[in-house]
């Protein structure tokens, strides 16, 4: 009897560990790394929470880079290059480093709106249909899949999984095909706009 019942409490022991989260980890505590920061070549980056994942990303020109906890202050990028938040005497953080460098924060009052961290923040995934892109006052040609002979199931299905998040981090997908517009997404409160930076049109458009 008292084997068994040593067994159970260690099973209860072990479920509990593994169900608690350090409290560096948790979205409340992350919320205090948010803002503006210095970053190379005289530029700037903002760091903000993310509700969705519980995680600390770096922006940097819309790009999203994960900052993953391994202590209070400490974090490590994908590159695997360790982070060091740096407070002052009140516990305020106030700068970060990076490869000997540091970096001021200039404003911890940035807001970061739910919506950018969900593709449709409210819409389910199963609504979604294609439909033609807007005209607008750019020069670009818009124009229906069918006209290119393109069908719009597969897109409907890669749209749908984007809005569910099974294909993370899309902030938006432009098709071109014959000299027209012919499929415009976007997501992550990501604004609409076609005039866009060649960095960030690399990885937003398609060309067929």
């Amino acid at each position: 009897m008292n084997k068994y019942l040593i067994l159970y409490v260690l099973l209860i022991l072990s479920f509990t560990g593994r169900a608690q989260e350090p409290a560096f980890r948790s979205y409340q505590k992350l919320q205090e790394f948010q803002g503006l920061y210095q970053y190379q070549n005289q530029t700037t980056l903002k760091i903000a929470a993310s509700p969705r994942d519980s995680l600390l990303y770096a922006i940097i020109a819309e790009s999203r880079y994960p900052l993953f906890p391994i202590d209070l202050n400490l974090f490590r990028n994908q590159s695997h290059d360790t982070i060091s938040f740096q407070r002052n005497s009140d516990g305020k953080v106030i700068a970060y480093s990076v490869k000997k460098q540091q970096f001021k924060q200039l404003s911890d009052t940035l807001h970061f709106p739910t919506q950018m961290w969900y593709p449709r923040l409210g819409q389910s995934a199963k609504t979604y249909n294609y439909h033609r892109p807007v005209a607008a006052k750019d020069g670009l040609n818009v124009g229906d899949l069918w006209q290119v002979g393109l069908d719009s199931t597969l897109l409907n299905e890669m749209t749908r999984k984007i809005i569910n998040g099974t294909y993370p981090n899309i902030h938006s997908v432009l098709i071109i095909k014959d000299d027209k517009l012919i499929f415009e997404e976007y997501f992550m409160n990501i604004p609409k706009r076609r005039c866009i930076s060649l960095d960030l049109l690399l990885k937003a458009l398609f060309l067929l």
